[in-house]
């Protein structure tokens, strides 16, 4: 059960991973795309440091989930406001 729990949440954070990149190759200026890989290391660490502290609890995990959440969430927000701005100009 602790395997599967740790795979579920993984393919979970994958898959918003994975629209945040596609995103971001599809609508960033090609100077910018060195963030794809940036985001792609942290989202390894991250989960590296999630598998170690998932059976500590909580607190032992946050770091492990902040690296691997919230890359993609920062790249999703600026894809939109991209698009955002494309659309009023």
């Amino acid at each position: 059960m602790f395997l599967q729990t740790l795979l579920q949440n993984t393919l979970e954070q994958f898959s918003i991973a994975l629209i945040a990149y596609l995103s971001w190759a599809v609508a960033m200026p090609a100077a910018w795309m060195s963030v794809i890989p940036l985001a792609a290391m942290t989202f390894a660490i991250g989960r590296i440091l999630f598998f170690a502290g998932y059976k500590k609890g909580a607190p032992s995990r946050a770091l492990g989930f902040t690296l691997t959440f919230y890359p993609s969430v920062l790249m999703l927000l600026g894809v939109s406001c991209r698009l955002g701005w494309n659309l009023m100009s």
